[in-house]
């Protein structure tokens, strides 16, 4: 889930077997959309970590993270970026997450 706020968010499936990455995405803004095809692109859990690290070295006002308590990957992370622009909040959170 991502985009969390006043104006709607998205859930994105993501999906990795032997490789090879599916995903699907719902937006959700009042009501819930269809899904619909998505990419894997900026999705995957070494993805996540890299948008986290480059968050915080341009700067934040605050941030909060969750790592999860088994795997040790990042669960949830939302800041407050440091700019001059409103209402730039963003926030991440994997849910769901399985090892088959």
């Amino acid at each position: 889930m991502h985009g969390v706020g006043p104006f709607g968010y998205t859930i994105e499936k993501i999906v990795i077997r032997n490789g090879k990455c599916t995903a699907r995405s719902q937006f959700i803004f009042g009501k819930r959309h269809p899904w619909k095809k998505s990419s894997c692109e900026g999705h995957t859990i070494h993805e996540l970590i890299t948008s986290v690290q480059e968050q915080e070295l341009k700067g934040v006002f605050s941030s909060k993270i969750l790592i999860h308590e088994k795997y040790g990957f990042i669960s949830s992370y939302s800041a407050d970026p440091k700019t001059d622009a409103s209402d730039q909040d963003w926030h991440f959170e994997v849910s769901g997450f399985t090892v088959n």
